[in-house]
């Protein structure tokens, strides 16, 4: 029997640039939780480039191609910062920044993760996408 595919809970997050966060389906649930708590009202993604369906509806989750436009990324990092300000100052627990921050890695420099990411974002939008194929 096949062993499950490692990649099918992961999803990347993609720059115009090339530069490129994969993490975890739950830790790119826990950072969109982390940015609404800290005050980022989600615009809704584009659709993927190749989309001919009805409707879009704005989804950040499942990865199926999506953008996150400029403004939106900008705002989302903008909550993160306030996130990781609190951080700095003791006021989040493990239930807040310190989910998002393990889901993302279990090394030792898991919230320098978080502040890239949001640096990222304050930069550009970006893509959601699916895992990179690793069995090729």
């Amino acid at each position: 029997m096949p062993s499950a595919d490692p990649n099918r809970h992961h999803l990347r997050l993609q720059w115009e640039d090339g530069l490129a966060l994969c993490l975890h389906v739950d830790a790119w649930a826990a950072l969109l939780r982390l940015a609404r708590a800290h005050g980022w009202t989600p615009a809704g993604t584009e659709p993927p480039r190749d989309w001919t369906g009805d409707a879009w509806s704005g989804i950040y989750e499942p990865a199926a191609e999506q953008h996150v436009t400029d403004d939106d990324a900008r705002a989302l990092g903008a909550a993160l910062a306030r996130a990781l300000e609190r951080a700095a100052r003791g006021e989040l627990d493990g239930t807040d920044l310190g989910e998002a921050a393990r889901s993302i890695t279990s090394s030792e420099d898991a919230l320098g993760r978080v502040a890239l990411f949001q640096e990222r974002c304050k930069k550009a939008g970006f893509f959601v996408l699916g895992p990179l194929d690793l069995h090729l």
